[in-house]
């Protein structure tokens, strides 16, 4: 591209020096195409950011969708009764501290 258009800069310039009888023309073509290249080359700018952003909001979506989702099986991991023998309670106790031991390496995130 960049290339193909410095190209065409000297082309224009030897022509121009040369005394080119459409010298004028060309240099106004070449002021165009000089434009829309500038132009082209914002646009393509102006996307790829807009194309950065959207990546950028999507992983954060995922992120969130499969936060929220780990936050509901943990919450669906709870159970509501609470053991009736002393046993059973220090393994209900024992789970939940496990739990909360993981849900505070979440927190830091």
């Amino acid at each position: 591209g960049d290339e193909r258009v410095q190209g065409c800069e000297t082309l224009v310039k030897a022509l121009v020096e040369k005394g080119h009888l459409q010298s004028k023309e060309v240099v106004q073509r070449q002021n165009l195409l000089r434009d829309l290249w500038s132009s082209l080359q914002k646009q393509i700018h102006k996307r790829g950011q807009k194309l950065r952003d959207a990546a950028e909001f999507h992983k954060c979506s995922q992120d969130l969708a499969d936060a929220l989702t780990h936050i509901e099986e943990k919450r669906k991991s709870i159970p509501d009764d609470i053991a009736s023998d002393r046993q059973s309670v220090q393994a209900q106790l024992h789970v939940h501290e496990g739990l909360e031991h993981e849900l505070s390496g979440v927190e830091q995130l």
